[in-house]
């Protein structure tokens, strides 16, 4: 994309929705705002059971935006590969309705690819809190700003920027995945050696878990579907390692000064670790970092399981 290719007409905002009554006013609004608007917005609804739909329409209606929607039942994988087909656009931009746009966040996504050339830009992510739980609770599902590894981030769907016969080349999203499909593709992307740029000013504003059953859910779907997908990240083996220590010290030296020395240890490192990112919610850190540790051991061990010997015809 040259400056030349500017022309909205070249760009397709690509979003699914389901039951997002909480949300999709607030990210229409945030699209209304945008520096550089596509030349249409795409948006495919699973089939939801509240008011999504409507609101989606009267919103279009009151403020004269003309919105492409379809409706199919099914996961977001479906609903993505629904949406490219039906776009126009030679690019494609693809967010999450339960985010916000930064205003400039589609500008920075066609500005980094006119200046890397690059088929893919991966935007970055930062968390939206309104609560002290959910302050606390960012560190766990995003790269904080300290630890991005430029060369080393991939895109996901809630804030990425692909040139839509690469899309079409790749065959799009697999199906078969209903959570993590975007980190599935995004590995095809880097097995091919596809060029893959990043803008850390191509912003979208996540909306935390509300509570810790929330918090739960979101890692154990997040930890199966990745193990689903035959994709075990090293912090995962990090921490199934961790509790086989613990356990064969709690079997080999049963000592309980040393078992509550070595726990007390492990929950004040759960509170250092993320204390800068969180110093109004720190007492919340010990339990979501247990909380997240047995989520994404069972999560790993069902999808694992389930993709080994389960869906083996």
């Amino acid at each position: 994309m040259t400056k030349s290719d500017y022309k909205k007409e070249m760009l397709s905002l690509i979003v699914t929705v389901f039951n997002e009554t909480e949300t999709i006013e607030s990210f229409l609004s945030s699209y209304l705002k945008q520096t550089v608007k596509p030349g249409e917005l795409v948006i495919v609804d699973a089939n939801s059971s509240d008011n999504t739909v409507d609101l989606i329409k009267d919103f279009a209606q009151n403020n004269s935006l003309v919105i492409r929607l379809f409706i199919k039942k099914g996961n977001r994988s479906v609903g993505r590969n629904l949406a490219v087909k039906k776009s126009r656009g030679q690019w494609l931009a693809i967010t999450d309705a339960g985010c916000l746009l930064d205003k400039n966040c589609l500008k920075e996504l066609c500005l980094k690819q006119e200046e890397s050339q690059a088929p893919v830009v991966a935007g970055y992510h930062q968390g939206l809190a309104n609560s002290a739980f959910q302050e606390a609770t960012i560190p766990y599902f995003l790269v904080m700003p300290e630890r991005i590894k430029e060369a080393e981030f991939l895109p996901a769907t809630r804030s990425m920027l692909i040139e839509k016969s690469l899309w079409q080349e790749m065959g799009g999203l697999d199906e078969a995945f209903s959570y993590n499909e975007d980190y599935q593709f995004a590995n095809r992307l880097k097995d091919k050696g596809v060029k893959i740029a990043f803008s850390k000013k191509a912003i979208v504003y996540w909306l935390p878990a509300k509570n810790i059953w929330q918090f739960c859910q979101k890692i154990y779907y997040f930890a199966k579907g990745d193990a689903t997908a035959g994709l075990i990240r090293k912090k995962v083996y990090l921490i199934f390692l961790r509790y086989l220590i613990f356990l064969g010290i709690l079997l080999f030296f049963p000592n309980i000064y040393l078992i509550f020395s070595l726990m007390g240890i492990y929950l004040l490192w759960a509170i250092l670790k993320n204390l800068r990112y969180c110093p109004r919610s720190y007492f919340y850190l010990p339990i979501l970092q247990l909380s997240a540790d047995w989520m994404v051991m069972s999560g790993t061990s069902v999808g694992f399981f389930q993709s080994n010997f389960f869906n083996k015809s």
